[in-house]
């Protein structure tokens, strides 16, 4: 899309993991004062960190490289990055994430062990139906979304008792879930009135966790009860 900053158009978007997108723009100027028109707008105008390609390095100078940096932005000179190939297509002359480097380091969240939630790197098309939760143990389970995949205990999965450690009514929710292969409603023995209120914060640890938009649980057909929208099934 074209902005009305003069030579740069909005190319699209940087989508590493679902959750996270970045703008990427060319700017295409002959003088170093229109690159540096160009810089201000940009940063004036994105409350987040874009990418900035530009044919050569010519223009950007070291102080205005630094003015990205400093607000986790990149710039690249297709130059020093691309190549045309044998059937005259764009080939990167290293691999996407090794130019990247310094921007995803400054902007993605690298897996934490430890106490906390950690990040899990959904891609970014997945949809719920996507993901598949399967338990291990009383309190792991086996994690894939399409090409991602992993092992987490109930508090790398943020379902743990701030108080004292122990899971939370949601990961005994989700473990009822894979119990019952998914479908939760009145012919169940753990059937209760609470499990409406767990299973809508059950779904937000799910976003939470995952960064995938929408509910990941529906009403069965006959509206009596709740189904996953992601294959879900105990040890």
């Amino acid at each position: 899309a074209g902005t009305d900053l003069p030579g740069t158009t909005r190319i699209g978007v940087y989508s590493p993991y679902a959750g996270y997108r970045f703008p990427v723009y060319l700017a295409i100027q002959i003088e170093p004062d229109d690159f540096n028109e160009v810089l201000d707008g940009l940063l004036g105008r994105n409350g987040t960190p874009f990418i900035l390609l530009s044919p050569t390095r010519e223009l950007c100078s070291a102080k205005a490289e630094k003015r990205l940096t400093d607000k986790r932005s990149a710039f690249v000179p297709l130059s020093e990055s691309v190549a045309i190939g044998d059937k005259r297509q764009l080939r990167f002359l290293r691999p996407l994430d090794e130019v990247l480097a310094q921007f995803r380091s400054s902007n993605l969240p690298s897996p934490k062990e430890g106490d906390s939630m950690v990040f899990f790197p959904t891609p970014p098309d997945a949809i719920w139906r996507d993901v598949s939760i399967r338990f291990k143990d009383g309190h792991t389970v086996s994690v894939k979304a399409k090409t991602a995949g992993g092992v987490f205990n109930y508090t790398q999965m943020g379902m743990a008792n701030k108080k004292n450690g122990d899971p939370t009514l949601q990961w005994e929710l989700l473990k009822t879930f894979a119990e019952e292969r998914g479908v939760l409603d009145w012919t169940s023995n753990k059937a209760d009135r609470k499990n409406q209120k767990r299973r809508e914060i059950l779904a937000a640890n799910l976003r939470d966790f995952f960064r995938i938009e929408g509910d990941p649980f529906r009403l069965t057909d006959d509206g009596k009860g709740w189904q996953a929208l992601f294959l879900i099934s105990p040890e």
